[in-house]
């Protein structure tokens, strides 16, 4: 499987993966970056202001231990405004409270993910 990587400058990319193009960070000296290939999917790792809107899904690090609590994670979620919001790294925080303070504050639902089933086979 080859992956392919170009830089687009400042700390903008453009990848090939398994048939899709990534492109992170489209945004450089404050313009966006001119891209000729539609995106299969767009990552956006800061805040880049006119780039964050119709996000469909955003994955908030809520650990309380060197990521955000609860309460930050709700904001950052309304500040987004994603259609989906998932709370990862929740070993120390109540997911409940975070779907909890988003739901009851935006439009956004909240999904979870679920640690892999076994195999018993």
């Amino acid at each position: 499987m080859a992956i392919w990587v170009k830089w687009l400058g400042y700390s903008s990319f453009w990848i090939r993966a398994l048939g899709k193009i990534i492109y992170v960070d489209l945004k450089k000296y404050g313009k966006v970056v001119e891209t000729s290939e539609r995106a299969d999917i767009t990552l956006v790792t800061h805040n880049h202001g006119d780039r964050l809107k119709k996000i469909d899904l955003a994955l908030l690090p809520t650990g309380d231990k060197y990521t955000m609590d609860n309460a930050e994670a709700a904001e950052a979620t309304k500040t987004i405004n994603p259609k989906i919001a998932m709370a990862m790294h929740t070993w120390e925080n109540d997911r409940e409270e975070f779907k909890t303070k988003v739901e009851a504050n935006s439009k956004t639902k909240v999904g979870y993910c679920y640690k892999k089933a076994k195999n018993t086979n």
